[in-house]
């Protein structure tokens, strides 16, 4: 069976590469389909750099997954990571025309990358998911190559470098605040060569606000001054190691002369980094959603420090992603659920929560006048647990204003179930209608109080 067919015609005896573009419109739909080229005429054809784009595209994004994305409010969209650095990525390779741009070696995945997703295409992404972006710069690039990223990025069209955007279809200025110096690198060679990085990239743009990634006290005494975040990384399912981390770089800022403006950005967190197989594929389960409730939990906690962070990752990944996707569908993971459930319902004001039932994480933050609170409540028990509110301090006993709970809707009591193409909301968020008595088993759950 054909779904659709359409032809182009080669110019003849080229000696240059030619650019083809062509519309297939499906008379049809599948998940299992062939491509096929065909060349009719005699001599010899060098094809490269085929690509498929659906119709709606939104600069060469898919618009399902932006429309998915946007309503979990990512506040900022990290660039970087091991693809990035350390090894033999360089940004200059990846801007201008699509199809010149030179493929590198993801040696970390596996992989080579086309290159198709460069610098201005990262920043598009971010804009159409109204977040910032944050970009890591590789380190091995060196400083100088840093600064014209910045002049790149931010200058008018007037300088070297501004000109170079403009004519790669970006006239005006991308204006990025946040960049980050290099990816998972740290100790005192990493620090001392960090100076060079700060200078160079704050004499191409002053307002720059730069993150350092693994802090010493060799870094802070250095470039404390120059950066604006220390970033950790945190990949383990212990909460304690998260909570000691926090804390020795807080003592870290507080006792070092120059540095109390320093904040932190834990620029990559998951539970888990480097398992594969089973291990692996629990990044898409029910477990992973309860995790990510509780690390949201702990970062208000600490708000007053931490103050960005950006989960590891948003698509796909190797079952890592915030959203799954497949050829013509896309899937929300119960991570996605438990971000959006904070993006709909958190409040700027940590409030604390005196007591709580054992195995119930549980945080309580409030509007600026005081008069709505959200709590947030974890169950990472396996039986359900009653509840009660007590607002002792209240005049008035507060009013219900709405809430939600995430569940396996099947009640199965299973930390690894997930959901998958045949059953894609197995994990759902359910709306409340009432003060809750009962918390689920294995639930993250919010209630917002109003004062009457």
């Amino acid at each position: 069976m054909v779904l659709a067919t359409t032809e182009s015609a080669l110019k003849p005896n080229a000696t240059e590469w030619q650019k083809l573009s062509a519309t297939l419109t499906s008379s049809g739909t599948s998940d299992r389909v062939v491509f096929e080229l065909t060349v009719k005429g005699n001599g010899v054809v060098f094809v490269d750099k085929l690509s498929l784009m659906p119709s709606d595209n939104l600069h060469g994004w898919r618009k399902d997954a932006i429309e998915l994305i946007r309503p979990i409010n990512p506040a900022i969209v990290r660039w970087g990571g091991s693809v990035c650095d350390p090894g033999g990525y360089r940004w200059k390779n990846g801007i201008g025309s699509r199809d010149r741009r030179v493929p590198f070696a993801n040696t970390v995945w596996g992989r080579i990358d086309s290159n198709d997703v460069g610098i201005d295409e990262f920043i598009q992404f971010c804009r159409l998911i109204n977040a910032e972006p944050l970009i890591c710069v590789s380190f091995s690039d060196g400083p100088e190559s840093a600064a014209d990223m910045v002049h790149y990025c931010n200058d008018p069209p007037t300088t070297e470098w501004g000109k170079r955007r403009a004519e790669n279809g970006f006239p005006e200025p991308h204006n990025i605040k946040y960049f980050q110096l290099g990816n998972e690198l740290g100790g005192n060679d990493y620090a001392e060569k960090c100076v060079a990085f700060c200078k160079a990239m704050k004499s191409a743009d002053s307002e720059l606000l730069l993150a350092a990634s693994y802090a010493t006290q060799r870094l802070f005494d250095l470039i404390g001054k120059e950066i604006a975040f220390v970033c950790p990384h945190h990949y383990t399912p212990h909460f304690a190691d998260h909570e000691r981390e926090i804390g020795n770089l807080v003592n870290m800022i507080r006792s070092t002369p120059g540095c109390d403006h320093i904040r932190l950005g834990i620029t990559e967190w998951s539970f888990t980094a480097g398992d594969w197989g089973n291990g692996r594929a629990r990044l898409q389960s029910l477990y992973s959603g309860l995790y990510s409730a509780q690390y949201f939990n702990l970062m208000m906690r600490h708000s007053d420090y931490v103050v960005l962070a950006c989960r590891s990752n948003i698509s796909n990944s190797f079952e890592g992603g915030t959203i799954m996707t497949k050829p013509g569908a896309v899937m929300k993971t119960p991570f996605y659920h438990t971000t959006k459930l904070y993006a709909d319902y958190f409040q700027p004001i940590p409030w604390v929560v005196e007591t709580a039932p054992p195995g119930v994480d549980t945080l309580a933050c409030a509007s600026d006048d005081g008069k709505t609170v959200s709590l947030f409540l974890v169950n990472t028990n396996r039986h359900p647990v009653n509840i009660r509110f007590d607002f002792g301090d209240w005049d008035n006993t507060p009013r219900f204003r709405s809430g939600a709970t995430i569940i396996d809707t099947k009640h199965m009591g299973q930390l690894d179930i997930v959901n998958h193409w045949t059953a894609p909301d197995r994990i759902s968020t359910v709306p409340l209608d009432d003060v809750p008595t009962t918390l689920p088993r294995y639930s993250t759950t919010v209630v917002v109080f109003e004062k009457q």
